[in-house]
């Protein structure tokens, strides 16, 4: 793991949105939020298939496939617009949940969104202000790492600490990473280390992966105490 990215083994994944829920194929609500041009794109590949059956044509089995392919990939993308639609409508209303997802998508860029550091830390600290536990994780490695925002170990410190009190095993963990390798401006503190990588086998909210609660065992075997 690169010594100068500690949330790379601990980042937590989208969670699930109450409320949000996935339109299935055909439903009027997608096509309705469908752009004309990908409806038309969507009609053409279909009439295509359904004018060589009319005429008994044979269609070759790769024209098949690239059709098959075209139409899921269309599929995909008209689900992500849904989700993100859905999601971005929570995340007004003050929904933590929505925020802290929209704020990963645009971190990664995901979901069809373009990459975003700053729009990321937009959201991560809505949802840190709405009470998220995973967004407050979140808004304190972009301080910590000067993601979407300058550097700034006193605030990182802070709200990652806040994190790992409420029970979130990857705050625990990279704040133990961070202190055992002297990381980003950390003073390098074994005692701290030691005491925020105990926290990940007890921290409530089981959010780190589990590679990372792996090495944070080796770490404690490794510098037990005598």
């Amino acid at each position: 793991m690169p010594k100068d990215d500690p949330d790379s083994h601990a980042r937590a994944p989208m969670r699930q949105v109450p409320g949000l829920h996935l339109a299935p194929k055909g439903k009027k609500g997608r096509a309705a939020r469908a752009s004309n041009e990908e409806m038309l794109l969507k009609e053409d590949i279909f009439a295509t298939q359904t004018q060589g059956a009319r005429t008994g044509d044979e269609v070759e089995e790769e024209d098949v496939n690239e059709t098959r392919l075209l139409t899921e990939a269309l599929e995909l993308r008209l689900n992500e617009e849904e989700v993100v639609t859905e999601t971005r409508l929570l995340a007004e209303s003050g929904d933590g949940c929505a925020m802290y997802n929209l704020g990963l998508w645009y971190e990664l860029g995901d979901k069809g969104l373009a990459e975003d550091k700053a729009k990321a830390f937009k959201w991560f600290e809505k949802s840190y202000e709405a009470g998220d536990l995973s967004g407050t994780g979140c808004l304190g490695r972009c301080y910590l790492m000067g993601k979407g925002v300058p550097a700034c170990l006193t605030r990182g410190v802070t709200v990652m600490s806040e994190a790992a009190t409420r029970g979130s095993k990857s705050a625990c963990f990279i704040l133990g990473y961070a202190y055992g390798g002297g990381l980003n401006g950390f003073p390098y503190d074994e005692n701290m280390a030691r005491r925020y990588y105990s926290m990940v086998a007890s921290a409530s909210i089981d959010d780190c992966l589990p590679v990372s609660k792996e090495e944070a065992a080796t770490w404690l075997r490794e510098h037990s105490m005598p």
